[in-house]
């Protein structure tokens, strides 16, 4: 009996940390692309988890703001599901992106369905995103969450998203959208806006509106001349509210700030002021002299 009883207490202590580890951390899953293309390690739910995207083309998607895709472009998604101990009102999580910027969210805010556990998490992959990080054969970490399950401030998951950028593809742009290629000293941005839209009517979320304004803002020491677009030799001007008809490349050039001129405004006032006085003083010194 004592022998029995001492199995069945060392089979209940061996399976007692796989199941710590069921409740303790979310379950990770793929959502776009296909599972056949992610590589998750460890296939078990754990404390520190890597979602490797290897070779993939990832294909052109509209935009569902519901699900977390506010714009049209290409994004990988993925799939979390909380643990069952998790605390509904206080879980949260952070998005932190591979050039430094950061999202904070609450878990429950963030639910496909208020009464259930699965959040389903979308990033947009961008061609100057993969080139600037190029050269990756074992994958570079594009992005990371970290998950606050117990909602008393600490790290409770993190989940390391890599993408293998020398294996994934973009798939073509469909023909119902153009591309604005911005150029300037600043580098190269890209924007794929609907047809005959403008980009005014296309940056309609505050993320895109920072982005465009970010890469626009004119370096130290330097303005905003123009923005231009060539056609032959000719120059035509381009302004944000312009509908896109074509693909467009547009220049964008900034030139040195001009120095305040001295001689205008409130210096004027001052120097005349200092002219009135110095001619009264003369005048005082001449009057000076001839009473004497």
């Amino acid at each position: 009996m004592k022998k029995v009883l001492f199995a069945v207490l060392l089979t209940f202590v061996m399976f007692l940390p796989n199941l710590s580890a069921a409740e303790l951390y979310g379950k990770i899953e793929a959502i776009q692309p296909s599972a056949t293309d992610v590589e998750i390690t460890p296939s078990e739910s754990g404390a520190e988890m890597s979602y490797l995207v290897k070779k993939a083309n990832l294909v052109w998607t509209l935009k569902d703001p519901d699900a977390g895709r506010n714009v049209d472009g290409y994004w990988i998604g993925l799939k979390i599901t909380a643990p069952d101990t998790y605390d509904t009102e206080k879980a949260n999580f952070s998005a932190t992106f591979f050039d430094g910027t950061s999202y904070n969210y609450n878990y429950k805010e963030s639910l496909d369905d208020e009464n259930g556990k699965v959040v389903s998490a979308w990033f947009r992959v961008t061609p100057e995103a993969l080139k600037a990080l190029e050269n990756s054969e074992t994958g570079v970490e594009i992005i990371k969450y970290e998950f606050d399950w117990d909602g008393k401030d600490g790290i409770d998951q993190t989940v390391s998203v890599k993408v293998v950028t020398n294996e994934v593809k973009l798939g073509d742009v469909p023909a119902t959208h153009k591309t604005v290629t911005f150029e300037s000293e600043k580098g190269t941005k890209t924007f794929t806006v609907e047809k005959d839209k403008s980009l005014e009517e296309y940056l309609d979320n505050e993320t895109e509106k920072e982005i465009l304004n970010s890469f626009l803002a004119a370096p130290e020491g330097k303005e905003l001349d123009r923005m231009y677009t060539e056609d032959g030799e000719e120059e035509k001007e381009f302004k944000l509210s312009d509908k896109i008809a074509d693909n467009v490349t547009v220049k964008v050039l900034y030139k040195a700030k001009t120095p305040a001129n001295p001689n205008t405004g409130d210096n004027i006032a001052l120097y005349g002021f200092m002219g009135i006085i110095s001619l009264l003083g003369l005048a005082l010194v001449i009057k000076f002299r001839k009473a004497n």
